[in-house]
């Protein structure tokens, strides 16, 4: 299941027009965590990346627990140096190949959206020793880290905002027109990445191939491309 894929538009369409209709925020919050793993099991294949990665996101739970009860700068930047670590090894960075054994890197696991996970928990982490969290709830950790809607994207909303959202989950908008123009936005959106985006990639790798092209042809095409 693709982001800018219609399966994804019409799950979401679906869902939108009875999520509301559900009585209770704890369902909601049940809701919303069954279409994440569902989204999430389209994109993560075989059992021992499913382990990595809940290992990982748990790793960064019981920190913020031990950190708010011994905030020690010294242990923050332990774990998050062995954080960072095991980050790259996952990535499989290039130049950590002259200095670590080869078999760490020859794992098959890929995780989409590792890099946004790995800044939202080092912040998370942060944030709770220093208590600007009160009451870090596993559930809602989990899933802000695995959120359907900004798994893959930023910007990186802060945990303290979306825990207000979170304990509420109240409808954003108040009438029709507000609801209709979300509903705008999102098909734009769409439209904007999966229609021009390929078709202005498409273009700009035959200009790359074209080398009499001038580069100011080729400039804005990059731009559309990316």
């Amino acid at each position: 299941m693709s982001v800018t894929g219609l399966e994804l538009l019409l799950l979401v369409l679906f869902i939108s027009t009875f999520f509301y209709s559900i009585r209770s925020v704890r369902g909601r919050r049940f809701t919303l965590t069954i279409l994440s793993l569902v989204f999430l099991h389209s994109l993560i294949r075989g059992w021992t990346t499913w382990g990595i990665l809940i290992a990982f996101l748990l790793s960064g739970y019981g920190a913020a627990l031990v950190l708010r009860r011994w905030p020690r700068r010294s242990l923050l930047w332990m774990y998050i140096i062995a954080l960072g670590a095991v980050f790259m090894v996952l990535k499989r960075y290039v130049f950590l190949e002259a200095i670590l054994p080869e078999s760490w890197f020859e794992h098959s696991v890929s995780i989409l959206g590792l890099s946004y996970m790995l800044f939202r928990q080092i912040h998370f982490v942060v944030d709770t020793m220093e208590e600007q969290i009160e009451r870090p709830s596993l559930w809602a950790y989990l899933y802000y880290q695995l959120n359907v809607f900004t798994l893959i994207s930023g910007p990186i909303q802060r945990f303290e905002d979306f825990d207000r959202q979170w304990d509420r989950l109240e409808p954003p908008f108040r009438c029709r027109e507000e609801v209709l123009g979300s509903y705008l936005r999102i098909l734009i959106g769409l439209f904007q990445v999966a229609v021009l985006g390929t078709f202005f990639y498409g273009r700009y790798e035959t200009a790359v191939a074209d080398a009499n092209m001038s580069r100011l042809l080729r400039v804005p095409m990059a731009f559309y491309s990316y």
